[in-house]
Protein backbone atom coordinates (compact mmCIF):
# COMPACT_ATOMS: atom_id res chain seq x y z
CA UNK A 1 0.00 0.00 0.00
CA UNK A 2 1.01 3.56 -0.66
CA UNK A 3 0.09 7.04 0.45
CA UNK A 4 -1.93 8.29 -2.53
CA UNK A 5 -2.01 11.90 -3.68
CA UNK A 6 -3.74 13.39 -6.71
CA UNK A 7 -4.85 16.62 -8.40
CA UNK A 8 -1.36 18.00 -9.02
CA UNK A 9 -1.90 20.60 -11.74
CA UNK A 10 1.26 19.76 -13.66
CA UNK A 11 3.67 16.86 -14.01
CA UNK A 12 6.47 19.10 -12.74
CA UNK A 13 4.63 20.01 -9.52
CA UNK A 14 4.00 16.31 -8.87
CA UNK A 15 7.66 15.50 -9.50
CA UNK A 16 8.73 18.35 -7.22
CA UNK A 17 6.54 16.93 -4.44
CA UNK A 18 7.98 13.44 -4.93
CA UNK A 19 11.52 14.82 -4.86
CA UNK A 20 10.86 16.82 -1.67
CA UNK A 21 9.48 13.71 0.05
CA UNK A 22 12.62 11.80 -0.99
CA UNK A 23 14.94 14.58 0.28
CA UNK A 24 13.07 15.07 3.55
CA UNK A 25 12.15 11.51 4.49
CA UNK A 26 14.01 9.15 2.17
CA UNK A 27 10.78 7.64 0.84
CA UNK A 28 10.36 6.74 -2.80
CA UNK A 29 7.34 7.30 -4.95
CA UNK A 30 5.88 6.84 -8.38
CA UNK A 31 4.13 9.27 -10.74
CA UNK A 32 1.07 8.24 -12.74
CA UNK A 33 -0.46 10.34 -15.49
CA UNK A 34 -3.70 8.32 -15.63
CA UNK A 35 -6.04 6.98 -12.98
CA UNK A 36 -6.07 3.60 -14.71
CA UNK A 37 -2.29 3.21 -14.35
CA UNK A 38 -2.43 4.25 -10.69
CA UNK A 39 -5.24 1.77 -10.01
CA UNK A 40 -3.20 -1.07 -11.51
CA UNK A 41 -0.31 -0.36 -9.13
CA UNK A 42 -2.33 0.11 -5.95
CA UNK A 43 -6.13 -0.12 -6.21
CA UNK A 44 -8.09 2.69 -4.56
CA UNK A 45 -11.89 2.70 -4.16
CA UNK A 46 -12.39 6.35 -5.12
CA UNK A 47 -11.88 8.35 -8.29
CA UNK A 48 -8.36 9.68 -8.79
CA UNK A 49 -7.58 12.84 -10.77
CA UNK A 50 -4.18 13.10 -12.52
CA UNK A 51 -1.42 13.85 -11.84
CA UNK A 52 -1.21 11.09 -9.23
CA UNK A 53 1.67 10.21 -6.92
CA UNK A 54 2.03 7.07 -4.81
CA UNK A 55 4.49 7.49 -1.95
CA UNK A 56 5.94 4.47 -0.16
CA UNK A 57 4.61 3.91 3.36
CA UNK A 58 6.83 3.99 6.45
CA UNK A 59 6.39 2.81 10.01
CA UNK A 60 6.13 6.33 11.41
CA UNK A 61 2.65 7.86 11.39
CA UNK A 62 4.04 11.28 12.32
CA UNK A 63 6.17 11.32 9.15
CA UNK A 64 3.22 10.19 7.04
CA UNK A 65 1.15 13.02 8.54
CA UNK A 66 3.86 15.56 7.65
CA UNK A 67 3.92 14.26 4.07
CA UNK A 68 0.13 14.58 3.86
CA UNK A 69 0.36 18.18 5.10
CA UNK A 70 3.10 18.96 2.56
CA UNK A 71 1.05 18.02 -0.53
CA UNK A 72 -1.11 21.19 -0.74
CA UNK A 73 2.04 23.33 -1.04
CA UNK A 74 2.65 21.56 -4.34
CA UNK A 75 -1.00 21.68 -5.41
CA UNK A 76 -1.81 18.07 -4.52
CA UNK A 77 -4.34 16.42 -2.26
CA UNK A 78 -3.99 13.40 -0.02
CA UNK A 79 -6.74 10.92 -0.89
CA UNK A 80 -5.89 7.85 1.19
CA UNK A 81 -3.88 4.68 1.38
Amino acid sequence: MSLIFDRFKTRQRALDFKAQVKRSYGLGGQLFSTAQAAQQRDPFPGELVPMIIHIDRCNDLAIEQKIQEMAPRFGGSFVGT
